[in-house]
């Protein structure tokens, strides 16, 4: 009897651990579709740029980095 609950146990444990596997669709007609913010975008000169977004260029984070454009949205 205690080999039957035994074997009972490890095919219910085996049961409830399998995977339920389906197939992934794989999208090979899809359109990649870029879109343009509204917004209106106006180049700035890196020298005009506010202080607290030069301060932050300067920071540990952006080291190594060089701005070479600015826009303002």
């Amino acid at each position: 009897m205690k080999k039957f609950v035994l074997a009972a146990t490890v095919l219910a444990l085996a049961g409830f651990s399998t995977v339920k596997a389906s197939e992934v669709s794989t999208m090979k007609n899809a359109a990649i579709v870029a879109v343009q913010d509204s917004a209106v975008k106006t180049p700035v000169k890196l020298e005009e740029l506010p202080e607290p977004v030069t301060t932050a260029l300067k920071s540990d984070a952006y080291k190594g980095w060089t701005a070479t454009e600015a826009w303002s949205v």
